[in-house]
């Protein structure tokens, strides 16, 4: 039987600090995932995406799937 698949992305910023150098708010992702798991979603990859000058990383890219609703 052939699975058919759905995907969502959600992009998570981050803050770049003068010392720190790139931050992501762990609690607001794993809320994010959380929320989405609950409505079927899973977790399939996150891609750190750089920034135009490709010096430092923008955000994370998580990329999810489901099953299709009704097949």
């Amino acid at each position: 039987m052939k699975s058919n698949w759905e995907y969502i992305t959600a992009r998570f910023d981050l803050k770049n600090g003068v010392f720190s150098g790139p931050q992501i708010d762990e609690q607001l992702v794993r809320s994010k995932l959380n929320d989405l798991g609950a409505q079927g979603w899973e977790l399939v990859s996150m891609t750190p995406i750089k920034e135009s000058s490709g010096h430092s990383t923008a955000c994370i890219l998580a990329t999810l799937k489901r099953s299709q609703l009704g097949t």
